[in-house]
Order: structure tokens, then C-alpha cells, then sequence
């Protein structure tokens, strides 16, 4: 038996689990010393992108905007803007999604066009 075989296994979160992006969302604002207002993580755990790497821009987006507010003084405006890009970029997250997929099935379709064609003019 190899040692590869012996080493630990990782399971590496989906983001389709409420409870794996609330985990991960805590330990990224543990980390980075970051505290935000329990409004502003419930909203982008329910409403941001369910995939890892845009909840880490968002998060890294939104953080000037706290960086110099102390934890009691968040005003109704602040959260607001934090929402309101939150959306923003969930939507640009979400339109990348789909334009990276539509150019992967373009490109499928491409290849086995470009397989076909290339089997009529060998012929």
C-alpha cells in the first residue's frame, strides 16, 4: 500500500449547501479580521453566488466599504449599497457562468463539425 493511498481526504464544498457556504463564509471573515453587519452575510448567503470564488470577490468588494466604520455605527445606507452590489455582482457572476458555458457548447459543436468535415474532404 502506497502512501497516497493512506493520505487524508478532502472533500472540497459545492456551494450548493446552505450550511457549507455559511462555514466557509465564517471562516474567510475569521481570517481576514473582517466583520460585517448579520444582515449583510444572511442577504449574500441567500441571495450571492453559490460558488465559492464569487463569494470571495464579493466579499472582497464590499470590504472597503467597512473598513473604517466601527461595528455599531453601520448605517441603513451602508447595508443598502452592500446589497445593492452584492446584487450587482452575483448577476455579473451569474452572466459569466452562462457565457462560459455557451462558449464550451459552442466549441463541442465546433469540434465535432470541424471532425466531420475534416472526414468529407479526406474522402
Amino acid at each position: 500500500m502506497t502512501r497516497l493511498i493512506q493520505a487524508p481526504a478532502f472533500r472540497v464544498p459545492s456551494g450548493h449547501d446552505l450550511q457549507d457556504r455559511r462555514a466557509l463564509l465564517e471562516s474567510v471573515l475569521h481570517r481576514q479580521g473582517w466583520h460585517f453587519d448579520d444582515r449583510i452575510t444572511d442577504y449574500l448567503l441567500q441571495e450571492g453566488p453559490h460558488h465559492v470564488g464569487g463569494m470571495l470577490s464579493i466579499l472582497t468588494a464590499i470590504a472597503p466599504m467597512f473598513s473604517n466604520l466601527s461595528r455599531a455605527k453601520v448605517s441603513k445606507i451602508v447595508i443598502e449599497d452592500a446589497i445593492a452590489m452584492i446584487d450587482e455582482q452575483t448577476l455579473l457572476a451569474e452572466l459569466e457562468d452562462i457565457t462560459q458555458e455557451a462558449q464550451a457548447d459552442y466549441l463541442q459543436k465546433n469540434d465535432g463539425m470541424t471532425r466531420y468535415d475534416d472526414g468529407l474532404l479526406s474522402i
